[in-house]
């Protein structure tokens, strides 16, 4: 990280990189994302990036016309939707509003749409917040939560809109394991890949 991105906020890194990147995987995007120094380990921060890492990929692999603009918008309205401090009031993750936040935009921004409305996205939000629920034991911090439902928006944005991505969740190593809050390398998914025996060697 250079000695710049110590200086800037959040936002101002998360826009750079859309404006910059041209993955098409937006697990690649989020982690690049996620490498931002001053991150909390949990924040609604998290859910920002997951909404901008997503809407960037798709921007990129074309089938929706989104531009900059548009994925700043939607970065915008997380920040006022996704909010720590009523993720602790009320005990709900900010990630379902991110979820609902960017599978409308993509929505939005697909040609030839004639409905005006896509009652799709209340049951895609629904059905990330069930997720997240039936998967609380595994899902202990904010990173294995954007890595677990960004895989299930993936599949579902490509089921919906035939929007091709790169990359999978199954191609996540956290190289952060055990440094995290609530972090559980025994039931965390992402620790699955790394053989902890070997880090005492």
């Amino acid at each position: 990280m250079c000695p710049t991105c110590y200086q800037i906020p959040i936002t101002e890194f998360i826009e750079w990189i859309i404006k910059t990147t041209r993955s098409k995987d937006p697990f690649e995007i989020a982690m690049m994302m996620m490498g931002f120094p001053q991150l909390p380990d949990r924040s609604c921060e998290h859910a920002w990036i997951f909404a901008a890492a997503l809407l960037t990929a798709i921007k990129n692999e074309g089938s929706a016309k989104l531009t900059d603009e548009d994925i700043f918008s939607a970065l915008e309205t997380a920040k006022e939707r996704a909010v720590t401090r009523a993720t602790l009031q009320t005990g709900v993750c900010g990630m379902g509003a991110a979820v609902g936040i960017a599978f409308h935009a993509v929505f939005k921004a697909m040609p030839n749409r004639t409905d005006l409305q896509d009652d799709i996205t209340m049951k895609v939000v629904a059905e990330a917040i069930e997720y997240l629920a039936d998967n609380s034991t595994n899902c202990r911090c904010c990173k294995n939560v954007v890595w677990t439902i960004m895989d299930l928006i993936v599949s579902l944005i490509h089921a919906r809109f035939g929007i091709e991505l790169e990359g999978s969740a199954s191609d996540i190593i956290c190289h952060q394991v055990g440094a995290m809050v609530n972090c559980d390398p025994l039931t965390c998914q992402f620790s699955t890949a790394l053989d902890i025996n070997k880090l005492s060697l």
